[in-house]
């Protein structure tokens, strides 16, 4: 009888601790994913408007943070028509030394459609 318990007990422990682990993996020890999204626009004036406020792109990590962005939110730029390529490092240089790695560029598209009746 004594021969069972010993080799069942250790077995048994095992398992529950092991159901245990994999149960608490997932959400205590795991990476966490944070999947917002924030909505920024920036002007021709050089400015970025978050949540209908403008502020330097400087201060747009701040502001950001304080909005509740995490490092793996998402983060969607609205470009004007005529930004220029060096608009495009300045955010992406701000939004990086405040911590984010995620960052969407969009800018609208025009296409122009001519048609000729013969």
């Amino acid at each position: 009888m004594k021969a069972i318990y010993r080799k069942r007990v250790p077995a048994v422990a095992c398992l529950v601790l092991a159901l245990v682990f994999s149960s608490l993996g997932c959400t205590r020890f795991g990476a966490s994913q944070d999947d917002s999204e924030f909505q920024v626009r920036y002007t021709t004036s050089g400015s970025a408007v978050l949540n209908g406020k403008t502020l330097p792109v400087e201060k747009l990590s701040r502001a950001l943070r304080r909005a509740g962005a995490g490092k793996q939110s998402r983060i969607l730029i609205e470009m004007p028509e005529n930004a220029t390529p060096m608009d495009l490092r300045r955010i992406s240089r701000a939004l990086a030394r405040g911590g984010f790695h995620k960052f969407i560029f969009k800018q609208p598209r025009r296409a122009e459609v001519s048609l000729e009746e013969p």
